[in-house]
């Protein structure tokens, strides 16, 4: 993340719904949330208990920060569709 204090830090988590990771996620979720707007995303599986994991781990309000698609194939369309977007938008220069 950058240190700008006037830049707004958003993160991305990319998942299956199907949690493999140990120690407690949803404590590291929230600090997560105090330094950045998290946002989900389920690819694939989309249990009723993957979606309701993924809850716990995104900011408010919930339903503005949750997603879930299909598949890869979907997850393809939708990087495509971004780069589409992205090349209409000016890129503004800053420093690292």
């Amino acid at each position: 993340m950058r240190n700008s204090t006037d830049v707004k830090q958003e993160v991305l988590i990319l998942t299956d719904g199907q949690s493999n990771c140990v120690g407690n996620v949803t404590s590291a979720a929230l600090k997560l949330q105090e330094k950045a707007d998290v946002f989900g995303l389920m690819i694939g599986i989309n249990t009723q208990s993957g979606m309701n994991e993924l809850t716990n781990y995104v900011s408010y309000p919930k339903n503005k920060h949750l997603f879930a698609i299909e598949g890869f194939q979907a997850l393809e369309a939708l990087v495509n569709e971004i780069e589409k977007q992205v090349k209409n938008v000016p890129c503004v220069a800053f420093d690292v």
